[in-house]
């Protein structure tokens, strides 16, 4: 929900968007538009073990997989949550996935996404959506953006 809050300053939420937040060991997954969250999942998907894979892929396919097994299981669940938001829900199909700021870089994330998916994949960018007083790093951004999201929640919201 949080990032729901924080997606929901995004162009692209008027016409549905998957939010991606890859951590230590699981990533979430959120398909809002106009800041309505229609569909959130949790998936088996380690940032260390996917920063590995794609590391060890160097830019070619292994064996018909993007990366390897983590990887194609987290596409394989973000498809699975687009389709059911499409398809069950009866929402025209998401326009994009955003991609939190992750602790660890790992920059051809969402164009091996995108790949598998055959849709825009892009980093959610929380500078470009709130004003800061200094500028965050990438690495600042990813530790605080839940807690962004949190702050943004509408106070009407909570009556």
């Amino acid at each position: 929900l949080a990032l729901r809050n924080l997606v929901a300053l995004c162009p692209a939420d008027a016409s549905g968007v998957l939010t991606l937040a890859v951590h230590d060991r699981v990533a979430s997954l959120a398909v809002t538009r106009e800041a309505t969250l229609y569909v959130a999942r949790w998936a088996d998907a380690g940032l260390e073990v996917l920063a590995g894979e794609l590391d060890k892929a160097e830019g070619e396919l292994l064996g018909g997989e993007f990366a390897g097994p983590e990887l194609d299981a987290l596409v394989l669940e973000i498809q699975r949550s687009l389709d059911y938001y499409h398809h069950e829900l009866g929402q025209r199909p998401a326009s994009c996935v955003l991609l939190a700021p992750l602790v660890v870089d790992v920059p051809e994330l969402p164009q091996r996404i995108s790949q598998a998916l055959g849709l825009e994949v892009s980093w959610l960018a929380p500078e470009e959506l709130v004003e800061c007083a200094e500028p965050a790093t990438p690495g600042q951004w990813a530790h605080c953006t839940t807690a962004l999201g949190a702050a943004l929640r509408a106070p009407e919201a909570l009556q």
